[in-house]
């Protein structure tokens, strides 16, 4: 019965994983679109599909839940794995949460951010791909934790260091004050993806040292 329980949990959070990766590509779509085009309507519609997907991961997050509540996995393990959805689960919340703040606050990025932006984009994704790796290597290959989680490290670095460098050319840019605020908290909002999944990493890490014990 317990080693049942354990296989459902884990084929489940394979789905959530493929879920999580689902709502990468489409935001990641969305947000290239928009770097390019500037088109708020199309990305609204870009944004609904995110929101459906990041949906999804919210009802299998629930379902995990329900798994562990259930008696998966042994019960010093339990709080862990919870702790380690919640903390993936920040993922797509704050992917649909940039989404909406753009069209909503019908924000357009000056073109001169736009390849650093991009380039900001692509290594948010590789960490957020990394850091599910890291996930997956709990239950297929402990001992490749380790790699995944310095990769997450490494590209998050490098994301710290692209902020500063686009924070400081908007604040030395010329434009108005409310301008400023705007264009500097989307670029945050984008970096704070790579913080969530360097989180959750720091909680696969927790989990891999103890079933190391």
């Amino acid at each position: 019965m317990f080693w049942n329980k354990e296989k459902k949990y884990t084929s489940e959070l394979a789905e959530y994983f493929s879920a999580v990766r689902e709502c990468s590509a489409l935001f990641t779509e969305a947000f290239k679109i928009y770097l390019e085009k500037k088109d708020l309507h199309l990305l609204e519609r870009l944004t609904a599909r995110v929101h459906e997907v990041e949906s999804k991961c919210d009802d299998i997050r629930r379902s995990l839940g329900s798994h562990l509540s259930a008696g998966a996995f042994l019960p010093h393990f339990r709080a862990d794995y919870f702790s380690l959805i919640e903390a993936l689960d920040a993922v797509p919340d704050a992917m649909e949460h940039i989404l909406y703040r753009i069209y909503l606050e019908e924000i357009r990025l000056p073109a001169e951010f736009t390849d650093d932006v991009h380039l900001m984009l692509e290594r948010c994704m590789q960490t957020v791909e990394k850091c599910l790796q890291a996930a997956e290597a709990l239950f297929t290959d402990l001992k490749k934790t380790g790699f995944f989680i310095d990769e997450v490290d490494r590209l998050e670095s490098e994301i710290d260091r692209l902020l500063r460098v686009l924070i400081r050319l908007v604040y030395r840019g010329n434009f108005g004050l409310p301008e400023k605020i705007q264009y500097s908290s989307v670029i945050r909002d984008l970096a704070a993806v790579s913080d969530y999944a360097e989180k959750a990493a720091g909680k696969i890490q927790m989990i891999a040292v103890k079933r190391q014990v």
